[in-house]
């Protein structure tokens, strides 16, 4: 009996895709445990598609009995702002 000893859940989302990854971590080595890509609907209207995506990532979660505790996140560029802050020495020793 091999025991998971960790275990993650990657989502990307894309223009038109939602991925889903879920790995698992062991002594010696990752392992791919289950994915997912979904396409959405050609016809889903913009306000529809966050809870589309929702019920899909709830949905695999459901399916494949994976734990909420270790969630990544992939965004598009476009969907947030970046911004680069120099701070100095001294507020950096604190972070």
């Amino acid at each position: 009996m091999i025991i998971s000893l960790q275990s993650s859940l990657g989502i990307q989302f894309g223009r038109d895709y939602l991925l889903l990854v879920h790995l698992k971590k062991f002594l010696k080595e990752i392992a791919l445990d289950c994915h997912k890509m979904i396409q959405a609907p050609p016809d889903l209207a913009e306000e529809e598609s966050a809870s589309y995506c929702s019920r899909e990532i709830s949905r695999f979660i459901k399916e494949n009995t994976i734990g909420k505790d270790s969630v990544w996140v992939g965004l598009p560029r476009n969907y947030f702002l970046l911004r680069f802050l120099t701070l100095p020495l001294s507020a950096e020793e604190n972070i």
